[in-house]
C-alpha cells in the first residue's frame, strides 16, 4: 500500500475511498498491515483487461508512456509526437506520479512542440506577408495597366479622328480609302474588342461611334475602289 500511496500521492483520498468501497463490496481484503490483495484470483486478468482497453484519459495515457519511455531511454531524440503528448498531459491526473524518465520525456517533447509551433507560427507570418506582397504587386501591375490602356486609348482616339480626316481628303478627290478605313478598322476592334480592362476601365463609347462613321465612310459613294 505505502508504494501505492507514493505513486498516487496527488490522489490520497481518492485512493482511500476507493480501497474503503473495494473492501465494502469485499474486492478486495486486508492481507497485513497497509497491505491488501484481491478477495478472489479471477479479478486479476479482468482488472488488468479493463485497465489496458480503457478509453479514460489516464489509462491512455499510461499506455502511451509505457510504449515509448523505453525506446526514449535508448535514445533521447524519439520523444512524444503532439498529439500522443497532448493526450498524456489530459491524462495526467487520472494516472500516477510519473517517473522521472518519464517526466524528462514529456518536458523534451513539449519543448520540441513549443519550438514547432514557433515555427509554424513564423511559416504562417511569413506566407501572410508573401500572399500580401503578391497582392500588393497585382494591384500595382493592374493599375498600371490601366492606365497605360487609357493613354492608348486617347491615342486612339487622336489617331482615329485624324485617319478620318484622311478618309474625307480621299474621298474629295474620288479616290480609293481602302488602306485608310482598314487602319480605322484595326483601332476600333482594338477598343471594342470587350478585354478585361478595356470592358470595366475605358470609356469605349467613343469607339462605338466611330464604328458607325466607319461604316458610313466604307458605304460613301464618293470610294473610287476597284471590285
Amino acid at each position: 500500500m505505502s508504494e501505492l500511496r507514493n505513486r498516487y500521492e496527488h490522489k490520497e483520498e481518492a485512493i482511500n475511498e476507493l480501497l474503503g468501497q473495494f473492501k465494502d463490496l469485499y474486492l478486495l481484503s486486508d492481507a497485513g498491515k497497509e497491505q491488501t490483495g484481491l478477495a478472489h484470483d479471477t479479478l486479476a486478468p479482468i482488472v488488468i483487461r479493463e485497465a489496458r482497453e480503457s478509453d479514460k484519459s489516464g489509462q491512455r495515457a499510461l499506455r502511451i508512456l509505457n510504449g515509448k519511455v523505453n525506446d526514449f531511454a535508448k535514445d533521447k531524440t524519439l520523444l512524444l509526437d503532439e498529439a500522443d503528448l497532448e493526450f498524456v498531459e489530459t491524462g495526467k491526473e487520472g494516472m500516477r506520479l510519473w517517473t522521472e524518465m518519464e517526466q524528462e520525456l514529456v518536458s523534451l517533447s513539449d519543448e520540441r512542440r513549443s519550438k514547432n509551433r514557433r515555427q509554424r507560427k513564423v511559416r504562417r507570418i511569413l506566407g501572410t506577408t508573401a500572399v500580401a506582397f503578391i497582392l500588393i504587386l497585382g494591384v500595382v501591375s493592374v493599375f498600371s495597366l490601366i492606365k497605360q490602356e487609357m493613354a492608348q486609348s486617347e491615342k486612339g482616339l487622336t489617331d482615329l479622328i485624324a485617319l478620318e480626316h484622311r478618309v474625307e481628303d480621299i474621298q474629295s478627290i474620288e479616290g480609293c480609302p481602302d488602306e485608310v478605313l482598314a487602319e480605322m478598322k484595326t483601332i476600333i476592334d482594338r477598343f471594342t474588342s470587350g478585354n478585361i480592362i478595356s470592358s470595366f476601365f475605358i470609356d469605349n463609347s467613343q469607339f462605338v461611334i466611330f464604328r458607325k462613321k466607319h461604316s458610313l465612310l466604307g458605304e460613301d459613294e464618293r470610294n473610287n475602289c476597284p471590285k
